[in-house]
């Protein structure tokens, strides 16, 4: 019989097929919510100087070159653009092995369901309690203890994952560590920017973080299919401890809690100096890690 079959029952058939949209139903409310919310925006977005109003229009292409050539000057953001690329690569071969293990495991959907729910729960503690752990701990202390803290969890998540909640909770933890390590990347991140090239930074940094992302199911699927879904979870593993070592060995991150510097005089001017920034200011995700 086909596992999908409900018994021959026109009521079950019914439900079944209704309780297939329940996905995308959740997703359509959540965008219209986000619409409707961004609809009562009222206080100014950004900057809006004269000089930027008679400024020529400039393209996709111009706005990124001119955010790399600003990354490319500054240490620190050098590294975070090459941090934001790995680390979401490995977050998302992370997140489809982590579906692929259970269910080779015999977990069955709604078990599946249930601990990535865990997983996302985690998350929104991790950015609840993300200021009050900025405010207490060090910038550097974030970073290294975080990216330690990620490797246990994915090697957590390799030697539980035949046990659906225990493996959740070690991914739930990873995810709960990795939004604060976030907001402390990104608050750096706004201080070192100034203010009127801080859209197209952002922007290019946002590109850099997505752009390895698709490799990362492809790779781990395949190595899944070769000897078993728990050997790329190890090497997930791996690739988070290689992180967290060059975090060990790079000189703009040991230098952390100096305060930001920019290697480009021209475009940090005094007038276009950006405030501090708090976790208050920036949000969970510049898309540095997601």
């Amino acid at each position: 019989m086909c596992p999908t079959s409900t018994g021959g029952s026109p009521l079950g058939g019914l439900l079944f097929g209704l309780a297939r949209w329940i996905p995308f139903a959740f997703d359509a409310v959540s965008y219209l919510f986000v619409t409707l919310a961004a609809l009562f925006i009222r206080g100014p977005l950004g900057p809006d100087r004269a000089e930027e109003k008679t400024a020529e229009p400039t393209s996709v292409r111009q706005d990124v070159g001119e955010g790399l050539r600003f990354l490319r000057r500054d240490s620190f953001l050098r590294f975070l653009l090459l941090w934001a690329a790995l680390s979401n690569c490995t977050l998302a071969g992370l997140a489809f092995m982590f579906v692929v293990a259970l269910r080779h495991h015999g977990a069955s959907a709604s078990v599946i369901g249930t601990s990535e729910s865990i997983v996302m729960a985690c998350g929104l503690l991790g950015a609840l309690a993300a200021g009050r752990i900025v405010r207490r701990v060090s910038g550097f202390q974030i970073v290294v203890t975080m990216s330690w803290l990620m490797v246990a969890g994915t090697l957590g998540i390799a030697a539980l994952v035949a046990r659906p909640w225990p493996a959740a909770l070690c991914f739930g933890s990873l995810v709960f560590f990795m939004t604060p390590l976030n907001v402390t990347f990104q608050a750096r991140m706004a201080a070192t920017v100034p203010d009127r090239i801080a859209g197209r930074v952002m922007t290019t940094t946002s590109m850099a973080a997505q752009s390895l992302k698709w490799l990362a199911p492809l790779v781990c699927g395949a190595l899944a299919d070769r000897f078993s879904p728990t050997a790329p979870i190890l090497g997930l593993a791996a690739m988070f401890a290689l992180l967290a070592v060059a975090i060990h060995l790079t000189p703009a991150l040991r230098r952390f809690d100096d305060g930001p510097h920019t290697g480009d005089a021209d475009l940090a001017a005094p007038d276009a100096a950006p405030e501090p920034a708090t976790p208050e200011t920036t949000g969970r995700d510049a898309e540095p890690a997601r």
